[in-house]
C-alpha cells in the first residue's frame, strides 16, 4: 500500500449560522488540524496492532485516537472528536502518517525525532526541553505550557494546555454527548445595560485589574499608511479592490468592513492563512481575523492578532464573556482594537484581551482563569 499522506475531515452539523456561534469555534483551532471535508469519505486501510488514546479537554472526554505501526516503518494516526460550538455539533476525523520510523519519539507533536524543536498542531514551533531516562523520553515547553512522554511503544501521555492525550488499554469509544465549548469557556455575568458604544471596560483577571479603553474616532491621528507589500497576489488584489484611504484609520475601517462583507459566517474548525480564507469565502472569527491581518500587512498597516473574551448579552449560558478573536492596529503610539468579524473599528471595550495567540488564550481560560467584570460603560 502506498502512503496516502495526510487525510482529515471535519463535519459541522448546523443550521443557519449566527454571530454568537463564532465565539465558540475559536477552540476548534486547538482541537483540529485545519482540514475540511466529508466525514464518510475517508478510508482507513492501515493494518497492524492498534494503540488507543483518550483525548480530553479540561478533563472532559472529547474524542479518541488510534495509532497503528504498519509493519513497514510508518506510524499512522486517526483521531475522531466530537464537540459542540454554540449548539452546532461538530464531528472531526483526522488521519495521517505521523512518523516514518518506529518508535516515533515526538510524533504526537509532529516534531523531528531527537530534536528539541517541537511543531505544535496549529502550525507553530517551540524549543522543547528534552529529558531522558532508562525507560522513556519526555519533552516540555512553555508558551503554551505543554509536554509529552514516550516509551518504546510511542506516546504514553501528552498535554497541550488543557488538551490531553492518555494511552489506554482498549478503545475508549466515541463520546456520545458532545462537549459544549462555549459553555465550558464562557464566563457567565449579570446582564449589562448596553450603551451605544462601550468606551471603558474594567475587569479582574485572577484578582489583577485590567482596564480596556476604546478611543473615539476623533482622538486618533490621521497618519499615512506604510508601503504596501506584494507578497501574496490574491491578497494584494483584494486590497486594491477594497481600500481607497491612504491614512491608517481610514484604511483600517475600510478593511474591517470589507472582510466582514467578504466572508459568509460559518463556524469553521481548523485554521487557514489569509489567502486560503479568501479562497473559501467563509469562516468564523479566526478566519475573519486571519484575512484581515494578511490584508492589513499588504496595505502597509502594522497589525497583530488578539484572542480573549467578548461580552455578549445572549449566549449558551446567557449574558457573559465568550471566546473570541480580533486584531489590533497601531495608530501612532497606540494599539487600537479592530473586530473584522463584526466589521467595527475602533472596536469597543467589551473585549478582554488574554494573549496574542489563540491557543494560549484559550488554554489560560480552560485552566480556570477567574474573570470578573467590574465596569462596562
Amino acid at each position: 500500500m502506498e502512503p496516502m499522506g495526510r487525510q482529515c475531515t471535519s463535519w459541522p452539523r448546523r443550521g443557519k449560522p449566527t454571530p454568537r456561534g463564532a465565539v465558540g469555534a475559536l477552540l476548534a483551532v486547538i482541537l483540529t488540524g485545519g482540514c475540511n471535508g466529508e466525514p464518510d469519505g475517508w478510508a482507513w486501510e492501515v493494518e497492524g496492532a492498534s494503540t488507543w488514546y483518550e483525548v480530553r479537554l479540561a478533563g472532559h472526554l472529547v474524542g479518541m485516537e488510534e495509532r497503528v505501526a504498519d509493519g513497514r516503518g510508518a506510524v499512522w494516526r486517526r483521531r475522531w472528536q466530537r464537540f459542540s460550538v454554540g449548539g452546532d455539533v461538530v464531528d472531526t476525523v483526522q488521519q495521517h502518517v505521523v512518523s516514518d520510523h518506529h518508535p516515533p519519539p515526538f510524533d504526537v507533536l509532529d516534531g523531528p525525532a531527537g530534536s528539541g524543536l517541537v511543531g505544535l498542531p496549529y502550525g507553530e514551533a517551540v524549543d522543547g526541553r528534552v529529558v531522558r531516562s532508562d525507560r522513556d523520553v519526555a519533552v516540555y515547553w512553555d508558551g503554551p505550557s505543554g509536554g509529552a512522554r514516550f516509551d518504546d511503544r510511542g506516546l504514553v501521555e501528552g498535554h497541550l494546555g488543557a488538551l490531553t492525550w492518555t494511552r489506554v488499554a482498549t478503545s475508549p469509544g466515541r463520546p456520545a454527548t458532545p462537549l459544549d465549548v462555549q459553555a465550558l469557556l464562557a464566563v457567565p455575568l449579570p446582564a449589562v445595560d448596553r450603551p451605544r458604544r462601550r468606551r471603558v471596560g474594567r475587569y479582574r483577571l485572577d484578582g489583577q485589574e485590567l482596564r480596556v479603553e476604546a478611543p473615539l474616532d476623533a482622538e486618533l491621528p490621521r497618519l499615512p499608511v506604510g508601503p504596501r507589500r506584494e507578497d501574496e497576489p490574491d491578497i494584494v488584489d483584494f486590497v486594491d479592490r477594497v481600500v481607497r484611504a491612504t491614512d491608517v484609520v481610514g484604511a483600517t475601517r475600510e478593511l474591517a468592513s470589507a472582510v466582514h462583507g467578504e466572508l459568509a459566517f460559518a463556524p469553521t474548525p481548523g485554521r487557514s492563512d489569509g489567502a486560503g480564507v479568501l479562497a473559501t469565502g467563509q469562516g468564523d472569527c479566526t478566519e475573519h481575523t486571519s484575512l484581515f491581518l494578511a490584508a492589513a500587512h499588504a496595505t502597509g498597516l502594522d497589525a497583530r492578532p488578539v484572542a480573549g473574551l467578548l461580552y455578549l448579552s445572549e449566549g449558551v449560558v446567557g449574558p457573559g464573556l465568550y471566546p473570541h478573536a480580533w486584531a489590533e492596529v497601531r495608530v501612532g503610539e497606540r494599539w487600537v482594537a479592530v473586530d473584522p468579524t463584526l466589521g467595527t473599528f475602533p472596536a469597543d471595550a467589551a473585549r478582554v484581551p488574554l494573549h496574542g495567540r489563540i491557543d494560549a488564550a484559550m488554554e489560560r481560560r480552560a485552566r480556570g482563569l477567574e474573570v470578573e467584570l467590574v465596569e462596562l460603560r
